[in-house]
C-alpha cells in the first residue's frame, strides 16, 4: 500500500524526481524502533513538517507553477509540476498526538534538522493533520509542557497544499491551423477537379472559347426569320474566331 501510494506521487510529481524509492537516502530520519513505529503507523501517533516558512514556500511556488502550466498548455504545450529547489538544510518541528509519544521527547530542541524530504514529510502529516487529536497541553515526566494535536494554522496551511497539489494538470490546447483555398487572390475560384477558373470583373465566367465566338454568337442570333420561321438565304460571316477574312456560308432551312 505504501509502495503504490509513493508511485501515484511520482507519477504526480509532488515528490522529488530524485526520490527513487522510499529507503532513499535523502529521505531517511534517523529515529529509534518506537518512534519509527508510531510515525509510520495507520493511525500516527506524531507527525513532523517542516517550518512554517517552508510550507509557505511551497505553496506560493504551486500556485506560481500552475499558472506557468496553464499559459505552456495554451499553447498547445504539457509542462510536468516543479517543486522548489531548497538549498539550505531544512528544519522540522514535531506534534504529538498520544500523549504517550510525548513523553520521552525533548520540546527544547526544536525546530531542528532531522533529515528526511520536505514534500515527503508534509504528505505523510496531511494524514496525521486529519486524524482527531484533542487539543490540550500535558506536562511530561521531564517537566516540559506540550501541547497535543497539529494547530489550527498549520492544519489549514497542510490541507491547502494538498489541495493545490491535488488540482488535475492543465489539458494543451489543439492548435488549428488555417487554410486558405484558391491561392492569394480572392478573385479565383476552385472548381470540381480542382482547376481554377479566373472571374471576370462582373462576376461571371469568361468563355473559354474566347471573345470571338460570342460575337459570332450574337450575329447568328441576330438574323431575321423569313416564312415559317426559317432563315432566308446564306449568311455571311465574314470574321472567324481567329481573326480571319474567309468567306464563311451555311445554307439553312433547306
Amino acid at each position: 500500500m505504501i509502495e503504490n501510494k509513493f508511485i501515484s506521487f511520482q507519477e504526480m510529481g509532488v515528490i522529488p524526481p530524485t526520490l527513487t524509492h522510499l529507503a532513499h537516502a535523502d529521505n531517511l530520519i534517523p529515529l529509534c524502533a518506537t518512534c519509527h513505529e508510531c510515525f509510520d503507523g495507520d493511525r500516527p501517533y506524531w507527525a513532523m513538517l517542516p517550518t512554517e516558512d517552508i510550507i509557505d514556500l511551497f505553496i506560493d511556488h504551486e500556485r506560481n507553477d500552475y499558472i506557468r502550466r496553464e499559459a505552456a498548455a495554451r499553447r498547445g504545450l504539457q509542462q510536468q509540476r516543479s517543486l522548489p529547489v531548497i538549498i539550505d538544510e531544512v528544519l522540522y518541528v514535531p506534534y504529538f498526538l498520544h500523549e504517550s509519544i510525548a513523553e520521552g521527547l525533548q520540546p527544547g530542541n526544536w525546530p531542528k534538522a532531522w533529515g528526511g524530504a520536505p514534500a515527503m514529510a508534509i504528505l505523510k502529516a496531511a494524514v496525521a493533520s486529519n486524524t482527531p487529536c484533542p487539543s490540550q497541553t500535558i506536562r511530561t515526566p521531564l517537566g516540559v509542557d506540550v501541547r497535543l494535536g497539529i494547530p489550527g494554522e498549520i492544519r489549514t496551511k497542510v490541507t491547502e497544499l494538498v489541495v493545490l497539489w491535488s488540482r488535475p494538470d492543465p489539458e494543451p490546447v489543439r492548435l488549428r491551423r488555417s487554410r486558405r483555398r484558391g491561392g492569394n487572390n480572392p478573385d479565383d475560384e476552385r472548381g470540381p477537379a480542382g482547376d481554377t477558373q479566373r472571374k471576370g470583373r462582373t462576376g461571371r465566367k469568361q468563355d473559354p472559347r474566347g471573345a470571338g465566338h460570342l460575337r459570332r454568337s450574337k450575329r447568328v442570333a441576330g438574323r431575321t426569320a423569313g416564312p415559317g420561321g426559317s432563315h432566308a438565304g446564306p449568311v455571311d460571316l465574314s470574321h472567324t474566331p481567329h481573326g480571319g477574312s474567309m468567306p464563311l456560308q451555311k445554307r439553312v432551312g433547306a
